[in-house]
């Protein structure tokens, strides 16, 4: 909890609706929300209802991203630093637009943000 907590409050709205997978960190963050929904895939629980709005909810479109991320790095980068890890997390915007075809996101998660001068990329 104490590694993940600094960038999950830097990044994510104390207002949100969490939704999460049962991984016991993230119990001990979501006190801290006014909301905070859970999916335990342990116990083949994929998606459930949030009681109070009887809305569905689940973790697929997180997970989702990830494995395109994990694609993207396996299939066209190979490896990554922690140097350069926001670079490769830059996917989020083509993944934010992702109802564009095909051909322009995969040229969108190919290319890195922004031309990177080789001194810097090895500095």
């Amino acid at each position: 909890t104490d590694a993940i907590a600094p960038a999950w409050r830097a990044w994510v709205d104390p207002m949100a609706r969490l939704v999460t997978d049962a991984l016991p960190a993230y119990r001990r963050i979501g006190q801290s929300y006014p909301s905070h929904l859970t999916v335990n895939h342990s116990k083949r629980q994929y998606a459930g209802t949030d009681v109070d709005s009887g809305e569905r909810v689940h973790v697929n479109t997180a997970e989702s991203y990830h494995a395109l991320l994990r694609r993207m790095v396996v299939g066209v980068h190979h490896w990554i630093s922690g140097k350069h890890l926001d670079r490769y997390a830059a996917a989020t915007h083509a993944w934010n637009h992702r109802t564009r075809d095909t051909a322009t996101l995969m040229s969108l998660l190919a290319r890195p943000a922004e031309p990177l001068p080789f001194r810097v990329l090895t500095a």
